[in-house]
């Protein structure tokens, strides 16, 4: 059956652009990961402004391939084979998707917007042969020092799980909700044989 495409509005015409940089190309076989963003203001902000700050930067456009609303709207702003810069030293290999908002301080995207985001995902992976492992932060990626896509992505409200469990959700057909387990040993001196025989006796 496979991932339906979601509902995309393709705004890449629309875009404003640098007057005479433009970005360089790929196939799209070169693609690996899906780097996710949050634009860290406010998430009325729509794509059209956040390209005109790009632009200003000297930048050939926006940087970002895709930009999801709080409401769950998805823009297109590049073509997939855009090398758009997003994320440093990995533009080459990489879909850079942005959420519209900033999220600190215990600030998650909205329900819309993350249904949205996985849905995008799911599709982008199922296309581009990417695996959910490769679905990385913005500050996952190596040399990049940066607090983006905001510090509850993998601590605090941890939204990357959330949006790992929609992703799921969405490849299992939509109906099955991802169930996680843990074990929990008695504590011991490790390493050392009790330890080691607590694990050996727990594979099964």
């Amino acid at each position: 059956k496979g991932v339906v495409r979601p509902t995309i509005q393709d705004v890449i015409a629309k875009m404003p652009k640098h007057a005479s940089l433009r970005y360089d190309t790929r196939p799209l076989k070169t693609i690996t990961h899906l780097a996710i963003h949050h634009s860290a203001g406010p998430g009325s902000i729509p794509p059209y402004n956040i390209a005109a700050y790009h632009v200003r930067r000297d930048w050939p456009g926006i940087g970002y391939h895709f930009y999801i609303s709080p409401e769950g709207v998805i823009w297109q702003t590049n073509k997939l084979e855009t090398i758009a810069y997003n994320v440093y030293n990995a533009n080459h290999y990489i879909v850079g998707i942005c959420l519209a908002g900033r999220f600190m301080d215990g600030e998650l995207p909205p329900a819309a917007q993350m249904k949205a985001t996985g849905n995008l995902c799911a599709w982008l992976m199922q296309e581009l042969n990417v695996p959910l492992a490769r679905v990385w932060g913005h500050r996952e990626f190596p040399d990049n020092t940066t607090v983006c896509p905001g510090s509850e992505w993998t601590l605090g409200n941890r939204w990357r799980d959330l949006l790992f469990e929609r992703i799921e959700q969405i490849q299992a057909g939509g109906g099955v909700k991802s169930v996680r387990h843990y074990m929990l040993f008695w504590q011991r001196a490790y390493p050392g044989p009790l330890a080691r025989q607590d694990l050996v006796n727990s594979i099964n």
